[in-house]
């Protein structure tokens, strides 16, 4: 999936310690899972959203509800306060540690677990 590629970039960028490309990647792999997440339910403007301004609002409602895990909810809220300084600068405004982001890095793992396991399975109709 798009969301794993993602994922893997922020790994190897932490690696790295390229902390803005980090930040800004794993910032699209876990809005990519939350999206994911709030498929499951009928809301066409999750379907359509082309704006980074839906998903969040909605999957911390999904998170107050109980759907989700709170570190999920917290992480994307996180990523998401970190994107712009880490995207358009300047370094010294880009705030993380690299304890915090090995931290993010493993939930964001842990998210990938459980949206992966929510995908529902197709079936194989034998032929008749």
């Amino acid at each position: 999936t798009i969301a794993r590629e993602f994922l893997d970039t922020a790994a190897s960028c932490q690696r790295k310690k390229n902390l803005s490309a980090f930040v800004d990647n794993l910032f699209s792999a876990t809005e990519l899972m939350a999206k994911a997440e709030l498929l499951m339910i009928p809301d066409k403007a999750i379907l359509y959203a082309k704006s980074h301004g839906v998903v969040s609002p909605k999957y911390n409602m999904w998170g107050k509800l109980g759907n989700t895990d709170q570190a999920y909810v917290q992480l994307l809220n996180r990523l998401s306060s970190l994107r712009k300084p880490a995207r358009y600068g300047p370094k010294n405004r880009l705030n993380v540690k690299p304890d915090e982001a090995a931290t993010m890095l493993k939930t964001a793992k842990q998210m990938m677990k459980r949206v992966s396991a929510s995908v529902p399975q197709r079936v194989k109709i034998p032929p008749i």
